[in-house]
Parts: C-alpha cells; structure tokens; sequence
C-alpha cells in the first residue's frame, strides 16, 4: 500500500499532517503576538517602556527595603532583651513537661502489664479446672476392665497376655501402678500458688498505676497554671511589640514584592523581543508549509489521474492477454483506501472479485503479472519512481502451453511488446517451464538458458540452492 502510494505519489495522510501543523504553528504565532502586543501597551501605559526607567524605580524600592529590616532587626533585638526574665519560667515548664512525658510513658507500661498478668492468670485457672476434669476421667476408669476396644469394638482380650498389663492398650504396668491422684494433688497445689502470686502482682501493680495517674494528672494540672502564667507575662508586651512588628512586617513584605514585581518588568521588554522574534520564525516556517501543502494537493489530484490511468491500463492488459472471465465491458477499481484491485463484471460491483477469489493459482499469476505491467507502463510514461527490473516466477503456472495457446502466446507477445516499447529501459526476467521466441521483428536483447540441479551445462538459477 505505501509502496503504491509512493509511486502514484497519492497520499492525504500527509496533507492532514501538513495542514494540523500549519494551524498549529498560526496558533502559536498569533498568541505570541497578541502577547507581545499586551505588554508592550501594559508597560506604555505605566511608564515602564524602557528598562532604565524600572531600574531607577528599582533603586528606589531596593533603598526603602533596606531601611525598613534595619528598623525589624532593631526591634527584635529590643524584644529579645526585654523578655529574658521569663526564660527561667520556660526552662521549669519544659522540665515539666519532660516529667509528663515519663509518667504517661510509665502509665502505658503498666497497664500493658496488668493486661499481661490477667490474661496468664486467666490460662492458670483455666488449666487448673483442665487438670481436675483429667483427674476425675482418670479415677472413673482406673478399674475399668475393657473386652472390647472402645473405638472400632474389635475384641482385646486375646492380645493381653501379662496380668500386670494395660486392658487397652497392652502397656507394661509393673509392679506399682502410677498414681494419678497424688501426681493431679501436687500440680493443683502449684497452680494455686502461682495464681495467688499473679494476683498479688497484680494487685501491686494497680496500685502504682492509681499513684502514677494522680502524680500525671497533677503535673499536667501545674504545667497548664505555667503556660497560663507565662502567658500573661508575655501578653502585655508583646500586644505591644506585634504592632509595631507587623507593621514593619507589611512594609518589608510590600517592598519586597515591589522589588520581585519590577525585576520581572525588567525582564519584559528582552521576552517582547523575543517572542516578536519567535512569530516570525514562525511566520517564515508558515509560508513553506503553505508550499508544501499546495504541492501536496496538486500531486493528490495528479494521483487520482495516475489511478484512473492504472485501472484503464490494467483492464486492456487483462483483455489483450485473454485473462479468463475478464471483458472489455468490465471496470477495474482500486480502493483508495486499502488499495485493493478489485474487478467489476458489466461495471457491476456486488459481482466483484479480485486476487484472492480468482480461482486457480494460474488466473492468480496472471492477474497479479497484468498489474505489474500495468503499473511499470503507467509509471514509465508518467515517469515515476520504481525499479527498472520486473522478475516473474512462473507466469504460465498451470497454464498449459498446448491446451491455453491463445494465452500463453497473448502473454509473451504483450510482454516482448512491452519490452521493446514503452518498457525497453526495464529488464525482464522470467522463470518458466515453457516460453515462445520473440517475433523477428522485434529486436531485443534476448537471453534463454536451460535450468537443472544435475547438469553443470545448465546450471540453476541458484547454484547454491538445492530446494526443498
């Protein structure tokens, strides 16, 4: 498709690329220029078109903003000076709150504690009732005799031989048999003891909490009368102080964006320049793509015309050749759009067909050789880019030369016509499996040779390639 478009030199891709550049660029002139044009009547206006007259006011305002946080400094400094009587009243409140800090900290840590020693004592009672339910089952079946196994009811009876072992499972007992009752007796009376040290802890721990609660709360009380205290020493003076600071402030934070303000006008007449100088840049990349855009256009309606000649020249190849099922009443049309060839029987188009319905892989080779004598002969006389050589592989494939004669010798007169005529600047190469000679009255440059695999006399094409 793009190789066609080239040739036909067809292609509105381009244009569109070309014309939303030329907008893009008349847009981007035309908001330089009203811009330019608004600061250069901003500045008039002013009194600001020159940049000597904004440095003068620049001095001005740089001399003002100087004096003015000589006059900050000073009262700071006097601020400073007048309020150290109340460091001693800051430092106490940060060791206060410092004091606070360690408190809350040692409140967060014994609660997490108490949490943790309630919940073990939880586990030790738990385990405690545990151990006196095992103590119980195990006394209920110490004197059990079992004849059958409790769990799949298979006889056990016979599998006990020792009358000192297990009923159920068959362990050696010995002599002495294990008394549980004493064993359950010890760990009961452990458990009590550790339950009664974790409540005691527990109880310990509570109490410390309670205390350090009160002794967090009355910190917290003190340091609050402090920063009231220390408010109201600083309060009387500072109402003061601040309105005279902020009354500098202002001054100081007006001057200085006085300043900003004028070292950016500064800068506007050299950006005026420049982007006056940018639009007509502009301007001069405007006028070549004007040419550009005009050149496109006429070489799209050129195209049209070389398309229209490629169908025609196609459809009389088609006809001279004898291509099956193709008539001088037919119309060839070539989609513009995917470029496909397309053949309208009687110029009816809901009867089309093309390359790929053609049939038989013969019609097929000779549909797809006809275009590309078409296309080298309308791009010879029109002389457009393309190589100066056509190759062609078995243009009579499944084209017998004794059953399709008026075929076979309406090709390769055309092509010998062809190549004598308005393609004799076009070298020809053909590989096939039957050809005729030219007619004598053609003079051409004509070269014929046998191909084979096993004959040195006539070599392949290839000599390197065997096939596959």
């Amino acid at each position: 498709r793009e190789v066609l478009k080239y040739i036909l030199q067809y292609s509105t891709q381009k244009l569109i690329e070309l014309e939303e550049r030329l907008h893009d660029y008349k847009r981007i002139r035309f908001s330089k220029i009203s811009t330019a044009t608004g600061l250069r009547e901003f500045l008039r206006k002013f009194g600001f078109s020159t940049e000597t007259e904004i440095d003068k006011q620049a001095e001005t305002t740089r001399n003002k903003l100087k004096a003015a946080r000589e006059e900050k400094k000073r009262l700071e400094s006097g601020y400073l000076k007048d309020t150290h009587s109340s460091d001693q009243l800051r430092a106490n409140i940060r060791k206060l709150i410092e004091e606070i800090s360690t408190k809350e900290q040692a409140i967060n840590d014994l609660e997490a504690r108490i949490i943790q020693q309630e919940s073990l004592r939880s586990e030790l009672v738990a385990t405690k009732f545990k151990l006196a339910k095992s103590s119980a089952i195990a006394t209920i079946f110490l004197g059990v005799d079992f004849d059958n196994c409790p769990s799949c009811g298979t006889s056990i009876k016979s599998r006990i031989t020792q009358v000192d072992n297990c009923k159920l499972c068959g362990s050696d007992l010995g002599h002495e048999k294990p008394n549980l009752t004493d064993q359950s007796e010890v760990i009961q009376s452990d458990l009590n003891d550790r339950i009664k040290e974790l409540e005691s802890s527990i109880d310990f721990h509570k109490k410390a909490l309670s205390k350090t609660k009160k002794e967090f709360s009355a910190k917290s009380t003190k340091r609050k009368e402090l920063d009231e205290k220390l408010q109201n020493e600083l309060r009387q003076y500072e109402s003061i102080f601040l309105s005279n600071i902020r009354k500098i402030d202002q001054n100081v934070a007006t001057l200085e964006e006085r300043m900003k303000g004028l070292n950016r006008l500064k800068m506007m007449p050299v950006e005026i320049s420049k982007l006056e100088t940018d639009a007509a840049e502009i301007y001069k990349k405007e006028q070549l793509l004007k040419e550009q855009i005009l050149s496109e256009k006429q070489n799209i309606v050129k195209g049209e015309t070389l398309i229209d000649d490629l169908e025609e020249t196609f459809l009389k190849i088609l006809t001279e050749i004898g291509v099956p099922g193709v008539t001088s009443e037919d119309k060839v049309h070539i989609n513009r759009k995917t470029w496909d060839v397309m053949i309208y029987p009687k110029g009816e188009a809901y009867l089309s067909w093309n390359f790929y319905n053609a049939g038989s892989g013969g019609k097929k080779t000779l549909f797809n050789s006809c275009f590309m004598f078409a296309l080298h002969t309308v791009a010879s006389r029109n002389n457009l880019p393309i190589p100066s050589f056509i190759i062609i592989d078995t243009p009579m494939k499944n084209i017998d030369k004794e059953v399709n004669q008026d075929i076979f010798r309406n090709f390769y007169n055309y092509l010998y016509d062809l190549a004598s005529s308005v393609l004799n600047n076009t070298q020809f190469v053909i590989i096939d499996n039957n050809y005729i000679q030219p007619p004598l009255d053609i003079k051409l440059n004509f070269y014929d040779r046998y191909m084979t695999n096993d004959d040195p006399s006539f070599p392949p094409l290839l000599k390197h390639y065997t096939g596959a």
